[in-house]
């Protein structure tokens, strides 16, 4: 039993390692729908709270689903979400591209999971959950560069 415990504990360790490695393959992809974000819902506190509830559906779902029907709520009852398309490119994003490298993740070369395993679908649930946190990042930063360059020009 002890053997099984450890291995567990390698092959999640080895997902992990592997999901943060992708992470920063898709940072530049997080920045655009940060800022896009950013832009969109640019009106006081509410956009931070949608982000936040993103942030915080992203990190208590237990399923993919969970995330993207949230994603396809939001975008069908808030104009904002879909302002210049980002709402509709964050879900294609996590459900395709995510999906893929995924799939990559889970292939033999890498941990040589099935990636329509438990396993599996954790390794798509936490790359989700990382992009969504460089998602809310990126959002956070470009609302405060905006702020303060209106700052400036109001100084000016």
């Amino acid at each position: 039993m002890a053997g099984t415990v450890e291995n567990r504990q390698q092959l999640r360790m080895a997902m992990l390692r592997e999901v943060a490695y992708h992470a920063d393959l898709f940072y530049i992809q997080a920045q655009s729908i940060g800022a896009k974000a950013a832009k969109a819902l640019k009106e006081g506190n509410r956009g931070r709270s949608q982000i936040t509830g993103l942030e915080a559906i992203a990190n208590s779902a237990l399923k993919t689903t969970d995330v993207l029907d949230f994603i396809k709520n939001q975008a069908a009852r808030h104009s904002e979400w879909r302002k210049d398309g980002w709402g509709v490119e964050l879900l294609e994003y996590l459900s395709k591209d995510l999906r893929q490298k995924k799939d990559i993740i889970c292939s033999k070369e890498k941990l040589g999971i099935d990636p329509q395993s438990i396993d599996g679908l954790e390794v798509h649930l936490q790359l989700i959950r990382t992009f969504i946190h460089q998602v809310a990042a990126h959002f956070e930063f470009t609302r405060f560069l905006t702020d303060q360059e209106a700052a400036n020009d109001s100084d000016a």
